[in-house]
């Protein structure tokens, strides 16, 4: 089977068969009353395309990770939808998020950019969008004041945000920016009070001056190998 219609059902959760439909390209589920989708969704690796989901209003969990997605539909009618998993997919652009999202994750896929990130200031906590194609992260992202964990490794980044000699402060307990193309370490980094682990491994780092490091009073580890100190 490489096509499943299930629409108007009335179903409250997705049957347990879906994950054997290894073969499944296009699938849609609308106009039903699931409020979550299953892990099993993630062994459906070849489905290409989605359908508009917006018909899911009780929705609060959408997994469509490890898949070969080249597009989302939006996803801004979901008023319930907490968390969101794209990664391991093709997309070279976000869809349009709803502001309740509190976690979202988006690594190894093909993004150049963040747009909108202002809209997801009101909930996001978790920011995930390692492994993609950024050059540059918007400033725009200092309005994300709920962070508690923020993932940009394997970009190429050479500085946080781009052109700025300060950070905003983001409440991020977590950093990571490995692998990316940092040539020093942003001194606004003592902005951020309460961050507890910072992950600058392999970048082009030559000092660890310039950060005010005895501001970060709850920072309890921070990982600097394969740079370019001496």
């Amino acid at each position: 089977m490489v096509r499943l219609v299930y629409p108007s059902n009335k179903l409250h959760e997705v049957p347990s068969f879906l994950g054997s439909l290894v073969r499944l390209r296009e699938l849609s589920l609308s106009a039903n009353v699931l409020t979550s989708l299953p892990d099993t969704l993630g062994l459906l690796n070849l489905l290409e395309t989605l359908p508009p989901l917006s018909s899911l209003v009780l929705l609060e969990t959408l997994d469509v990770s490890k898949n070969k997605l080249a597009a989302m539909p939006a996803l801004d009618a979901l008023r319930r939808l907490k968390s969101v998993d794209l990664r391991h997919n093709r997309l070279d652009v976000l869809p349009t998020l709803p502001s309740t999202l509190t976690m979202l994750f988006a690594g190894h896929n093909r993004l150049r950019d963040l747009p909108q990130l202002e809209r997801l200031a009101p909930a996001l906590t978790v920011l995930d969008v390692r492994c993609n194609q950024l050059d540059a992260l918007p400033a725009s992202i200092a309005s994300l004041v709920f962070l508690t964990s923020l993932d940009v490794s394997n970009n190429n980044l050479s500085d946080l945000p781009p052109g700025r000699s300060t950070i905003d402060p983001l409440l991020s307990s977590e950093l990571d920016v490995r692998n990316n193309n940092l040539t020093k370490v942003p001194p606004g980094l003592s902005a951020f009070q309460l961050l507890d682990t910072l992950l600058v491994s392999f970048n082009q780092i030559t000092a660890l001056d310039g950060v005010h490091w005895a501001n970060m009073t709850k920072l309890t580890s921070c990982l600097a190998s394969n740079n370019r100190v001496r």
